[in-house]
């Protein structure tokens, strides 16, 4: 072709052309994308104004904002966001958005750029039904997490699978540092209705009417237990009940429940073990009572030397046996628990 024509008029000339051209163009983007460069983005973008960047590559059908998420290239993010902002809601073949891709990976500066250019993405879902933030949350990506709630608050009252709220799925991967980080008085949770969603609060149930220290008693977190029940600021109401009417504590095995040293879970379990050591106490205090009155009695019926003895003489200031029986045996035997007052008795014979 020997005039000269622009590159749209190029294109029109012939569908062969225009389907070579798209082909190698589409090529160039992936590698440029794959490498991070953001003034061959520049260029190429000069070169080719008319094509679209949210096409999509590999076989997730991933977009170069995708890759750029997944890479950590930020710069590179930021250029293809102010080219085309509605990049940052195209999903991948998992409806996965660029900010999915990014809050499971451990680069905040790429969470803050993709929220800089669209924070309203925090609200959407994959095909399982996962946020950005859960995500974060199952990676455990501090940062991240609190940086997608101050940024989008409301994204803190999305409900999940069986109605399950965040701080539900906390205790479900078993994430204790994130459950805290959800719980702490500092963060904003924003105004639910905003979104059309119902305020979850500390008590909220799933499906099954389990709150999530039902779910940590069920897994037997005994640590994410005693920090739920022990700190004050939690505010959880430990005796709720699930649809089967069972309590969250009901739900763990005796053995595991008499393990646990919290709150007054430990305070009711020292007062039972308490009342069982008065039990066995005054059990053998009667025992004793009961052998010191039989070896008096029988001390006094049957003297040694016979009842009658011709040369014998008692002084009571000696403490004779009968002196014993008025002084030490009657008492106990009107008030047995009088010896619950004082050390045990020794006995001679």
């Amino acid at each position: 072709m020997n005039v000269k024509a622009s590159y749209n008029q190029i294109l029109i000339a012939t569908d062969s052309l225009d389907g070579d051209l798209k082909v190698r163009r589409m090529d160039e983007l992936y590698g440029i994308s794959l490498r991070g460069y953001v003034n061959e983005l520049t260029e190429w973008r000069d070169k080719n104004p008319q094509l679209s960047l949210n096409q999509k590559f590999t076989v997730h059908g991933r977009t170069p904002l995708h890759i750029a998420a997944m890479c950590g290239h930020v710069k590179f993010a930021e250029k293809l966001c102010s080219f085309d902002t509605r990049l940052t809601t195209e999903v991948d073949s998992h409806r996965l958005t660029p900010l999915h891709l990014a809050a499971a990976r451990p680069s905040l500066s790429m969470v803050k750029q993709l929220l800089e250019a669209n924070r309203d993405v925090c609200m959407e879902k994959d095909k399982d039904g996962r946020t950005p933030l859960y995500l974060a949350v199952m990676q455990d990506r501090h940062k991240i997490m609190r940086e997608l709630i101050k940024k989008k608050p409301e994204a803190y009252h999305i409900l999940y699978d069986q109605n399950q709220t965040i701080l539900h799925l906390c205790v479900k991967h078993g994430c204790l540092i994130s459950l805290k980080l959800l719980m702490a008085k500092d963060l904003p949770h924003g105004e639910a209705l905003s979104e059309g969603l119902n305020a979850i609060s500390i008590d909220s149930k799933d499906d099954d009417g389990n709150t999530f220290l039902h779910l940590a008693a069920k897994s037997k977190q005994a640590e994410c237990i005693k920090f739920l029940v022990d700190d004050k600021n939690t505010g959880i109401e430990v005796n709720a009940i699930n649809n089967d009417n069972v309590k969250a504590f009901d739900m763990l095995p005796q053995q595991e429940r008499d393990s646990l040293e919290i709150g007054c879970f430990l305070w009711e379990k020292k007062e039972e073990i308490h009342k069982e050591w008065l039990k066995e106490r005054v059990s053998a205090l009667m025992g004793v009572a009961t052998l010191i009155a039989a070896i008096a009695f029988q001390a006094a019926m049957n003297p040694t030397g016979g009842v009658f003895q011709e040369d014998s003489y008692v002084d009571a200031r000696d403490k004779p046996v009968t002196t014993i029986c008025n002084q030490l045996i009657l008492p106990i035997a009107r008030d047995p628990q009088s010896l619950l007052k004082q050390p045990l008795l020794s006995v001679s014979c």
